[in-house]
């Protein structure tokens, strides 16, 4: 079965984030299982607090993807990065998680994400 899709469009500051976001949370209690897709034309601000992309991960949205005239980037959160890990053979594994600690230990500031599939952090 194909997925429905919703878009939204409008005016910078008519209210597209807040609508979305009520959307995004309606749907999750309903127990859909819900994606967003952001897209602009600025540089991409990696979902920081109160930032669109943040928004709708609140809201309830499993993955979030920012896409800008430069750049693509997926939003998962830190479960994903550490099943990630958990799915590496043997001989990366241990690797990835002295690096994930380290990280984690260096800048606690952080938090891990997938980015595209692949592991990245932000603050």
């Amino acid at each position: 079965m194909t997925p429905p899709i919703i878009s939204i469009a409008g005016k910078s500051n008519s209210g597209k984030t807040t609508f979305a976001v009520k959307l995004i949370s309606e749907l999750t209690r309903r127990g859909y299982r819900i994606g967003s897709v952001k897209h602009t034309h600025h540089d991409i601000d990696m979902d920081r607090k109160g930032k669109d992309s943040w928004r709708h991960k609140q809201a309830g949205a499993e993955a979030t993807l920012l896409i800008t005239d430069q750049q693509i980037a997926m939003i998962k959160d830190r479960e994903e990065v550490l099943d990630w890990i958990a799915r590496l053979p043997n001989s990366y594994r241990g690797m990835a998680e002295r690096l994930h600690g380290l990280i984690l230990d260096s800048v606690p500031e952080l938090s891990p994400r997938l980015w595209y599939g692949m592991p990245g952090y932000a603050k």
